[in-house]
């Protein structure tokens, strides 16, 4: 990989961090949750479930998103450190349309299918 597609890469993590950075800011620190809506008289039960749906998925959206950005921020201090694009686990490198699809690829292909290979059978 050449200078100018790390450079590239760099850039889309960048922006990708801010973006993250914006939205995870921008959420509620206070979600109400179901408990509190459903505990006042005369309520339905069926928007109670409705809410506890929408939260649990705001819930799995945000944690989502928090590793997004931890896989991003780990790309960019491996860029710094001079190990982008090179397999965490057999050293080989990673290829280039594999980290334009995923940036935070740490794994190549063989080796990811690998992992996900063994994880199946376990």
């Amino acid at each position: 990989m050449n200078n100018k597609e790390i450079q590239s890469l760099r850039s889309r993590i960048t922006v990708q961090i801010n973006e993250l950075n914006e939205v995870i800011a921008g959420i509620k620190t206070d979600p109400k949750t179901s408990a509190e809506t459903c505990t006042t008289p005369n309520v339905d039960i069926i928007d109670c479930t409705k809410d506890e749906r929408d939260l649990k998925d705001q819930i799995r959206i945000h944690n989502h998103r928090i590793a997004s950005l931890g896989e991003l921020t780990g790309a960019l201090h491996r860029i710094n450190g001079g190990t982008f694009g090179q397999c965490q686990e057999c050293g080989d490198p990673i290829g280039v349309s594999r980290l334009h699809a995923r940036l935070g690829a740490t794994l190549c292909i063989g080796c990811q299918e690998f992992f996900e290979g063994s994880h199946v059978a376990a």
